[in-house]
């Protein structure tokens, strides 16, 4: 079974096929001091690979996309086990 998704701003269904962390960092020379105090530039993205019903792959942000089943399963009902019950 699969993992299926919706994208949030189009709500298409997805297959979720992996996630990926990915960070970037550069550095140029500042105009004045050259590379003594150079200017830096980093970030950080949390992105995931989805297919389409035709099996076109898209890369889209983690927070962009909502897990509609797991095996065929809604998460709530995969997670009920680990609910707290009252006590």
């Amino acid at each position: 079974m699969a993992t299926i998704v919706k994208l949030k701003n189009s709500d298409q269904h997805a297959i979720l096929v992996g996630v990926g962390y990915g960070m970037f960092k550069s550095a140029r020379p500042n105009a004045f001091f050259g590379d003594l105090l150079p200017k830096e530039h980093y970030g950080e993205s949390e992105m995931a690979a989805v297919s389409t019903a035709t099996g076109k792959i898209l890369w889209c942000r983690t927070e962009d996309l909502k897990i509609v089943s797991v095996d065929g399963q809604k998460p709530a009902d995969l997670l009920q086990p680990f609910f707290k019950k009252p006590e």
